[in-house]
């Protein structure tokens, strides 16, 4: 069980995230992120199954560390990218149970729209999740 809770993030690189390698194997499971404030982040809210530092061979492969029961609850601020939600979930071992709720994300700049990313992913959104979701019913 992983809890992330009552935190802030201010100008960084990525807020709530979730990063795995291509081959791996193994779980990630029962983690919860809970009321947290972020402020001009890059990346909002991210699971990456794809994630690659370039020294490894990164193709798509038949294994993968199983994600599954993450919660995003009570997440909100501002992206300075237009995808604020993105959940890039591998097409052998997809991510499971997955559940957004309230969540507001705005871009830094009022004028510009927030985007979400999904691929592979199965779950539910329920309340307020701006942007939507499209993949999470």
């Amino acid at each position: 069980m992983i809890r992330v809770t009552s935190c802030t993030f201010i100008k960084t690189m990525n807020g709530a995230r979730i990063k795995t390698w291509q081959g791996g194997s193994g779980y990630a499971r029962d983690i919860k992120f809970e009321d947290i404030y972020f402020d001009s982040v890059d990346n909002p809210i991210v699971i990456d199954q794809y994630y690659c530092n370039g020294v490894h061979n990164c193709g798509t492969q038949k294994s993968a560390v199983k994600v599954s029961d993450v919660t995003f609850k009570g997440l909100r601020g501002t992206s300075t990218q237009e995808v604020a939600i993105n959940l890039a979930c591998s097409e052998t071992v997809r991510c499971t149970n997955i559940t957004l709720e309230n969540i507001q994300a705005k871009h830094v700049r009022r004028e510009k729209a927030t985007i979400s990313y999904c691929i592979n992913a199965n779950g539910i959104s329920h309340r307020t999740v701006s942007p939507p979701i499209p993949c999470l019913s």
